[in-house]
């Protein structure tokens, strides 16, 4: 017996049924993972425009790490700063007392400076962060904030270890401090390294003290400096927080799925699925009545 083609009325209720399989599958697929556009096929324009923004605000948390980084690199120094800028007030204080000390008294006094000054040297070699110290050497920290080569904050170190000969330095000129660690008072210009070199010549200690002063100088504007690139550095997190919550909120509008909205259309696909079936069931009933109508004939 030759093979029964189906009627038009079939063949429409079978492409009816696969249309609404195929809607209430991306309904489905919606509701489950959040979004209505998954891959390229689904709306290939909402796709690449969404991935672009999406890829733009990734980059943009990575370079918020780094300038994350960057910010606790600058809190290490300016901690420092403030310990050494303390030291710095205690040998003030010492040279002062120096001034009316007896010879033993100097003598003891100038030991006390000498430690004071090797525990500045210290602090100042202490102060790393992920291998960038700004208080020794010549390190450099350089945070770019953007993949322009101009978007970024470069902050310049200051050198306290006594590498670095600097005429305004004072208290931090190349001669009190030495590569081994050692603090020399007699960089300071007094005869034998001690304050009993001076014994009653207040003039002589008070270059000590100007000196400590322009060093105690020096640091405060370095921490200042470092103080207003930390608000930077704070500003462009905010920034660059806020611009990559935009970019994936941008994104998201192009490709998540209202939920209430998919839940309908599963509904009504469910629905239209059933009422597709039964329409079949109807067609096909229709062609085998025909069927038996041809052969009782």
């Amino acid at each position: 017996m030759a093979d029964v083609s189906k009627t038009s009325a079939v063949n429409s209720s079978l492409q009816s049924i696969q249309k609404i399989t195929k809607a209430a599958g991306k309904a489905q697929t919606a509701l489950t993972t959040g979004r209505k556009v998954n891959k390229v096929t689904d709306d290939p324009n909402s796709y690449f425009v969404a991935k672009a923004l999406s890829d733009r605000a990734g980059d943009l948390t990575q370079r918020k790490a780094a300038v994350d980084q960057g910010v606790s690199a600058l809190n290490v120094a300016n901690t420092a700063l403030d310990s050494i800028d303390k030291f710095a007030e205690q040998l003030k204080g010492i040279a002062e007392a120096a001034k009316s000390a007896s010879p033993a008294e100097q003598r003891a006094l100038s030991r006390q400076f000498e430690e004071v000054g090797r525990q500045i040297s210290n602090v100042a070699q202490d102060a790393s962060y992920q291998g960038v110290n700004l208080l020794t050497g010549n390190n450099q920290l350089d945070v770019q904030f953007d993949q322009r080569p101009d978007s970024r904050l470069t902050v310049d170190g200051l050198n306290l270890d006594g590498t670095a000969v600097n005429a305004q330095s004072g208290l931090f000129s190349v001669a009190a401090f030495q590569a081994n660690g050692d603090f020399k008072l007699s960089a300071f210009g007094l005869a034998g390294g001690s304050f009993t070199a001076a014994g009653g010549n207040v003039g002589q200690i008070g270059n000590v003290i100007g000196a400590i002063d322009s060093g105690i100088s020096r640091l405060r504007g370095q921490a200042a400096s470092l103080g207003s690139n930390v608000a930077i550095l704070q500003e462009r997190l905010n920034y660059t927080d806020q611009q990559a919550n935009e970019l994936q909120t941008g994104a998201d509008k192009l490709t998540l799925a209202d939920l209430n909205e998919e839940a309908a259309r599963t509904a009504a696909a469910q629905t239209r699925h059933q009422i597709g079936i039964n329409s079949l069931s109807i067609a096909g009933d229709q062609q085998r009545a025909i069927l038996q109508l041809l052969g009782n004939g």
